[in-house]
């Protein structure tokens, strides 16, 4: 996208909805923080005095005026312009985001295009596999400071975003005791879109319960023991039961898996507390392939920009409300079927197993 300058300059809604993060930022001039229902926290609030981000390797940065009349832009050259006018192509990307004609493809904007050729801009995708999206450098009345946290940027205004994508990294492997392998063929020819539910009908139609049995990356298995011995268990057995329940949720899986208590803990609600934690990191910065560090890209939170184009942040310090907002917030998903091949039956020995592929996506 946006690869040369003759080109245009194109996203889809997320990425666009970076870009609207950064200029909205800019004319508010304050972030607020959010409650777990995404409503305004008005205890929490933070001046915003520079917002930046990394876009083929410069800076494209920005910074409201002392009295907040203008705004100043840069990136290869810059622009002073009025809050007004800033005002006012923000919400004509805002619109232009809302009824962008195809859910998930790319499209361009002409005024927001123009406004960045302004300043030399030819793209809009930042170049980076780390989690945060926007450094904000805000006035920080908790600290004292003026600190440069990072953001993750998660927009509402298209199709949920994912938290945790499915790769062969996210498998986790379960053994069928008593599935004879006449049966497990023949399980493995049911097609159409029902199959996997299907699969999972017979399995429990017949009394037989697969056994969780190990995963497929040592890396990601190592990340889920740092979070919490329990927690490769844990997911399993959730990934398991929304798939043979038919349920999505994750808190109402989650709470299923309390009510049935199979660690025996004398609190069940502890699995909720350790889910909590895995969503958290995958938030921040945790990814399968990549022995975590327990460190967080994203050193400020998570950004959201609201369906009405509001936005609400979780700050470092309000973590609480931020957990409680991913896990009612959250669901599994069912992966693409022809590449990860989930509840297809194989054999290991005198054993007969499937996989299923973990992917947690906003609802």
């Amino acid at each position: 996208m946006g690869k040369t300058p003759d080109g245009p300059i194109t996203g889809n809604r997320g990425e666009w909805s970076e870009i609207y993060a950064f200029l909205r930022l800019l004319c508010d001039g304050e972030l607020h923080g959010a409650n777990a229902d995404l409503s305004v926290n008005p205890a929490i609030s933070l001046k915003v005095l520079k917002v930046a981000r990394m876009i083929k390797g410069l800076e494209f940065g920005g910074a409201p005026s002392g009295d907040g009349t203008s705004v100043k832009v840069w990136y290869n050259g810059g622009v002073s312009l009025s809050k007004a006018v800033l005002e006012r192509r923000t919400t004509q990307l805002l619109n232009a985001i809302l009824h962008a004609p195809k859910r998930d493809g790319s499209f361009s904007h002409e005024e927001t295009e123009a406004f960045l050729r302004s300043i030399g801009c030819v793209a809009i995708k930042a170049a980076s596999t780390e989690k945060r999206d926007l450094d904000v450098t805000v006035q920080d009345d908790h600290t004292g400071g003026t600190p440069t946290y990072g953001f993750s940027i998660k927009s509402r205004l298209g199709a949920p975003s994912s938290l945790l994508n499915a790769s062969d990294a996210t498998l986790f492997s379960y053994v069928v005791p008593g599935l004879a392998w006449a049966d497990a063929e023949r399980l493995n020819a049911i097609v159409g879109k029902n199959r996997y539910k299907e699969r999972a009908a017979w399995l429990t139609e017949h009394g037989l319960r697969p056994k969780f049995v190990g995963m497929c990356n040592a890396t990601f298995f190592r990340n889920l023991q740092m979070l919490d011995d329990a927690l490769p268990e844990i997911m399993a057995a959730l990934l398991l039961d929304s798939r043979m329940e038919g349920h999505t949720r994750l808190d109402e899986v989650c709470g299923a898996l309390a009510a049935k208590n199979p660690r025996g803990y004398q609190d069940p609600s502890l699995y909720g507390v350790k889910v909590r934690r895995l969503l958290r990191a995958a938030a921040l910065g945790m990814v399968p392939r990549t022995a975590w560090a327990d460190h967080d890209d994203a050193t400020g939170g998570y950004i959201i920009v609201k369906k009405d184009g509001e936005l609400v942040a979780f700050y470092v310090y309000n973590r609480a409300k931020f957990d409680d907002y991913l896990f009612h917030a959250t669901r599994f998903e069912m992966p693409d079927g022809e590449r990860y091949h989930p509840m297809r039956f194989y054999r290991v020995g005198e054993e007969i197993r499937f996989d299923l592929c973990l992917q947690i996506r906003f609802r």
